[in-house]
């Protein structure tokens, strides 16, 4: 398992993002691609009226417009960190643009506006092709990750598939950490032993790690993850999406969406 396919979305904010696709490429021997959706505007959004067909034709080729800056700046990361970045230019509606796409890759790389705005429709294209998803912090400009990585675990097969997703990272990382946040009782020993299990697992894999149990007081279990990341020094977690029945968490979970709405930090995450 490794990553031998990486897309990452070109657009407002994203020119860090593109610096750390193309490092991450190299260091995995990846092929890389980077895309830009242009979207049309939709009569039955703006209505259809007479002066409609201009308006959209004039949206179209500013779009296209901004479309080609982005395909300079991709051509400009492409020289300085000397490596190969495919250019992938898309037209339609984002989610069923991202949905197709998405099968063919490892990993997508984006930020936070693409997700966590508009969550019910990129979240329904992250769910329907299963890729993970690196998000990163719109305007970040840390130019490591994956050096320190934080991982949170649940007896969930999102999590598991979290884990098998990250694989690639942790084999390169200085430190592996995986916990499992949970209140204090009899849990706190299911844990433990799943976390010995995990860590095994990891070994087998030949991964470094450290396997430990948080306890959960008072706060939500999104402020005691953000509360120990910050304190472990890590720059990057990985986390499985953990769902829930409630109609506002449909797309990711509490947890998830808690963390993704503040984004304080680059997340990996899977379904």
């Amino acid at each position: 398992m490794g990553l031998k396919n990486i897309l990452v979305y070109a657009d407002e904010g994203a020119d860090h993002h593109l610096e750390l696709a193309a490092k991450l490429a190299k260091a995995h021997g990846a092929t890389l691609t980077a895309c830009h959706i242009v979207i049309p505007l939709e009569p039955s959004v703006y209505g259809a009226s007479g002066m409609f067909g201009a308006v959209a034709d004039k949206h179209l080729h500013l779009m296209k417009q901004k479309a080609e800056s982005w395909k300079l700046k991709v051509e400009s990361v492409a020289k300085k960190q000397d490596v190969s970045i495919h250019w992938r230019l898309l037209e339609g509606s984002l989610i069923d643009s991202l949905k197709d796409e998405l099968f063919f890759y490892d990993l997508f790389i984006t930020g936070p506006d693409v997700v966590s705005m508009s969550a019910p429709i990129t979240g329904g294209a992250l769910l329907a092709s299963g890729c993970p998803a690196l998000i990163l912090p719109q305007y970040w400009k840390i130019q490591e990750v994956g050096e320190n990585i934080l991982a949170t675990w649940k007896k969930s097969a999102s999590s598991n598939r979290a884990l098998r997703a990250a694989l690639p990272l942790f084999r390169k990382a200085n430190k592996v950490e995986v916990i499992c946040v949970v209140k204090p009782s009899a849990e706190s020993e299911k844990a433990a032993d799943h976390l010995e299990h995990i860590q095994q697992w990891l070994t087998a894999n030949t991964i470094s790690s450290s396997c430990n149990v948080i306890p959960k007081i008072k706060e939500s279990t999104s402020h005691a993850i953000q509360a120990y990341y910050e304190d472990s020094g890590a720059d990057l977690l990985v986390m499985g999406c953990y769902g829930h029945r409630r109609l506002f968490e449909w797309v990711f979970g509490g947890v998830t969406q808690d963390l993704l709405v503040k984004l304080p930090m680059p997340i990996l995450i899977t379904h």
